[in-house]
């Protein structure tokens, strides 16, 4: 048996993973193999039942002692809420199967060290995530690229007058954009708003 080949019947029990709080190291539709009989230590990956409830977490531990066994998820924030007994516990995981790959998972002493480094990114990525989504925010504001464009490429608005009152339709080198009608509000078309702002129409 190798390094990487997951052990053989009647060895660890499949489950499947989805969730965000052990990225990035396991994905949503990773096949988890657990040790059912393995010894559990700090930095081991397990699967709980917390206590009260029947849904199943893959979470690494992150104390444990006399009181009770505390976990957390790798890109979590903090520990658990809840205090583990061995009973909670279902088992270790030690092997994913990901697009036919088998991976051994890191646990005890290796797995507390890249538990801690994704502790150490998260701030990073967070940060680097709000800081893209401020300036998304300003791009996407309506008429924001209106001062980049050729004077002939201007938006103008032309007068039609209608039985039912004057139609505003809204061209740019001869295009139109958008219309309001007569008693209406301006429809615009979806590109044309990084050039227009809406709220500065007539």
């Amino acid at each position: 048996m190798g390094k990487n080949s997951p052990p053989e019947s009647p060895g660890p029990r499949p489950l499947i993973y989805y969730g965000q709080s052990m990225r990035p190291f396991f994905r949503d539709g990773d096949e988890i193999l657990l040790e059912t009989s393995a010894a559990f230590f700090r930095g081991d990956v397990v699967i709980f039942t917390p206590p009260g409830e029947n849904r199943h977490i893959v979470h690494r531990i992150s104390a444990a002692g006399a009181g009770g066994i505390r976990t957390r998820g790798d890109n979590a924030g903090g520990d658990d809420p809840w205090l583990l007994k061995q009973e909670n516990i279902l088992g270790k995981a030690v092997f994913l199967r990901r697009e036919g790959k088998v991976i051994r998972v890191k646990n005890g002493r290796a797995g507390r060290i890249l538990s801690l480094f994704v502790r150490a990114v998260r701030p990073m990525r967070l940060a680097l995530v709000k800081a893209f989504s401020v300036l998304l925010g300003k791009i996407a504001r309506p008429g924001i690229f209106l001062k980049f464009l050729p004077e002939s490429y201007r938006p103008q608005i032309l007068e039609y007058r209608r039985p039912e009152g004057i139609e505003l339709i809204l061209t740019v080198n001869g295009r139109v954009l958008g219309k309001k009608p007569p008693g209406a509000s301006w429809t615009i078309r979806k590109r044309a708003l990084f050039f227009i702002d809406p709220e500065k129409l007539p």
